[in-house]
């Protein structure tokens, strides 16, 4: 347990400079899962629209040659986000043509086979291959996972 005291917090003091972290170059990265968590959401342009999804740290490895030519730390933690369809019941659809970025996630893990139970739990700790991609927001680079991939 942390020892974080949120009212400390709010008086302290910080002299440093907040500053933005180079965006990882456009490639394919080693990557560790870490325990996710599912979570409700709601459309943020239309508030009518809401569901559940996955969403998992991701420990991105950067090599010694592009941190040193990017400046960047030896690790990156970003979240992957999957949206789950839900089927009246309350449980996965499992449907064809459903839960499609599951699948894909599954299939990066090796971990869609038939007869081969399969839990979110599971994927704590396992390495993956992400795509990193970069996009424009507020005018602004930002790199972002594409996709995952098999190790």
């Amino acid at each position: 347990m942390s020892q974080f005291d949120p009212n400390a917090f709010l008086h302290a003091e910080v002299n440093e400079v907040s500053k933005k972290r180079n965006p990882l170059p456009v490639g394919e990265y080693s990557a560790i899962l870490g325990e996710g968590k599912i979570v409700p959401w709601t459309g943020k342009k239309d508030p009518t629209k809401s569901g559940w999804r996955y969403d998992t740290p991701v420990t991105i490895e950067i090599p010694a040659e592009v941190q040193g030519a990017a400046a960047l730390p030896a690790t990156v933690t970003q979240t992957y986000s999957i949206m789950l369809d839900v089927s009246s019941s309350g449980g996965l659809d499992m449907a064809p043509g459903k839960n499609g970025s599951l699948r894909r996630f599954r299939e990066a893990l090796d971990m869609n086979r038939e007869g081969s139970p399969f839990s979110f739990a599971a994927t704590f700790g396992r390495a993956v291959k992400v795509q990193i991609t970069h996009e424009l927001y507020e005018g602004e680079v930002q790199d972002r996972i594409a996709g995952l991939a098999k190790f």
